[in-house]
Parts: structure tokens; sequence; C-alpha cells
């Protein structure tokens, strides 16, 4: 595609050395095929996934999250960290053109019943729709344009309920010893926003741990979202299933903080904690908490 265009040169095995500006444009040094040579331009577009170019050229900038304060978003960090995402995805779009057959040749193995309740009937040879249609067929109404009308609200809560609970049934089918796990946010934000309705999956039966994501950095915001978590449980069942998630981070302050998240835990009754995410496991100051609260082997689970 990119080879297609009449004034780019498209240069393979190429790595970027060096990086300068002269006078109004730029000077870039290039190596390629194992051979080096220099490159002159007026304008230099950093094209690439992680901002190679832009460090290069002395950009400044920093890793981690922002924080609220300084992004002016709700769900971001109260205090700026340096935890970085561990994965990102690189898609790269083809144009086929309008009217083009775009089919996707069935794998081998394939079997369309396996997506049945994805799509408009069973086995049908669609395996993906955005439930206008099933909407459309069981109420006799369009989506509304509106994200958040209550109807429509409601039908979406009703079928991802649903599948949790067959979700449940079929795992309890295949054992009946094994747990089934969900790991929600904060309600009732998580309802409002990412359609999750856990005091409703309580009341149903269909879950043996709920590891709430408490994710705070302070002991006040940490309490209250837990103290918030525990009240809605309690409401929709009798069962002590509440796991708070931590998210476990790093910094000398943050050991302290940790500790205090964990006494909360216990001060509240909860049936124990979940850590976010696995990295944080390598801290030193996470693990040294985590041993002071969990002297002995683990009981469960078993085996990683």
């Amino acid at each position: 595609m990119a080879a297609s265009e009449p004034y780019l040169d498209v240069i393979h095995g190429a790595k970027v050395l060096a990086v300068r500006k002269k006078g109004t444009g730029w000077k870039v040094r290039i190596s390629e095929n194992g051979r080096e040579r220099n490159i002159s331009a007026h304008v230099l577009v950093d094209a690439t996934e992680l901002g190679d170019i832009a460090a290069s050229c002395g950009v400044p900038y920093h890793i981690g999250m922002d924080s609220r304060d300084h992004t002016g978003e709700s769900i971001a960090p109260e205090n700026a960290n340096d935890v970085i995402q561990d994965l990102t995805y690189v898609a790269i779009l083809k144009d086929y053109g309008k009217g083009s057959d775009m089919t996707v040749p069935c794998p081998e193995g394939y079997d369309a019943s396996n997506y049945a309740n994805s799509a408009t009937g069973p086995a049908s040879d669609r395996v993906w729709c955005d439930g206008s249609e099933i909407y459309k067929a069981e109420t006799g109404k369009d989506v509304p344009a509106s994200y958040n009308d209550a109807d429509w609200v409601e039908w979406r809560l009703e079928k991802l309920n649903s599948f949790g609970k067959r979700l449940y049934d079929e795992v309890k089918k295949a054992d009946p010893e094994l747990l089934v796990s969900f790991s929600p946010n904060p309600y009732p934000w998580c309802m409002q926003n990412l359609m999750q309705d856990w005091p409703s999956w309580l009341e149903g039966g269909y879950v043996d741990i709920l590891s709430v994501q408490c994710y705070r950095e302070t002991e006040e915001s940490y309490r209250n979202t837990l103290e918030e978590a525990v009240g809605y449980v309690k409401a929709s069942t009798d069962k002590n299933v509440l796991n708070p998630g931590i998210y476990l981070r790093s910094g000398d302050a943050w050991g302290s903080v940790f500790a205090s998240q964990m006494l909360m835990n216990r001060e509240f009754g909860t049936n124990g904690e979940a850590f976010f995410f696995n990295e944080g496991l390598g801290q030193e100051v996470n693990r040294e908490v985590i041993k002071a609260f969990y002297t002995g082997k683990a009981v469960f689970p078993t085996e990683f």
C-alpha cells in the first residue's frame, strides 16, 4: 500500500542511527542493510509505535500514568506512577475498495455452531453482530441513539448477566469443585460504564469469588471504595465472597499504604485479597508486606 504512493520511498531493512536538526530541516543517519547513509528532510514525522524518533530528537517525555489532577480524568490514578502498560497491539488496515468481497476464509476446524449465540441465528455463517437485530426481534424497537437509554441498558445487562449464569453452570457441570471468580470494577460505576451488574450476579448465586478492583493509591480512598463494595455485597448475598483487588505499586511510601489496605480487608472481614498485577510481586516492598500477612503456605490455589 505504501509502495504505491508516488512521493514515498519505502526502505526495508533500515535502522535509524542518529537524528539532528540542520537549519530549518533534519538530517537522519540510517543503516540500510548494513550500509550507513544520510537522509535530509524538511519535515520529520515520528511514525514509530513507541516514539523512538521523538526521543532521539530530545523531545521531553515521562513514563507511567499521569495523575488525575494532570489529565482531569476521573478514572486516572490520584498520583502519577511509573506503571507501563504491558501489551499494545499494532494493527495494519487495508482498504479493499467499495463493494469488495471481504469474507475471511473459514480456518481449519472451524465450527459455526460454537458461535451460535453471537450471531442472528443458530449455526449462522456470521460470527459477530452488534445486537441491533436481536434487540429489534425481541423488543420490536430499533437500538436507540442514546447509549444510556434505559430499555437498551436493561436489555444488554440482562444478556450479560444471563451469560454469566450460563458460564457458571457450565463450569460447575464440568467440575463442581471448581471456583468461579469475577473481577469487576467498583459498583455502580462499573454498571453505568462497563455493563458489570455484579450485585445481580451475587443475587443469582453464580459467583464464588468476587475480586472488586479497589485499585486506590491512598488509605482514605481505598477505605471508601472497600466500604462501598462491602455494603453492596452484604445487600446481595449472605456468602463471604469478597476478595478485594489491590493494585501493587512501588516506592518507599507504598509499603505502609499497602499494609494499611491489607489491614482494612481484615477489619471488614473479607475473604482475602487479589493482587494486580503479577509484575508487582517482583517488587521487594510488596513481597515484604505479603510475607508479613501470609506467613504459611497457601491453602488455595495449591499450584500455579
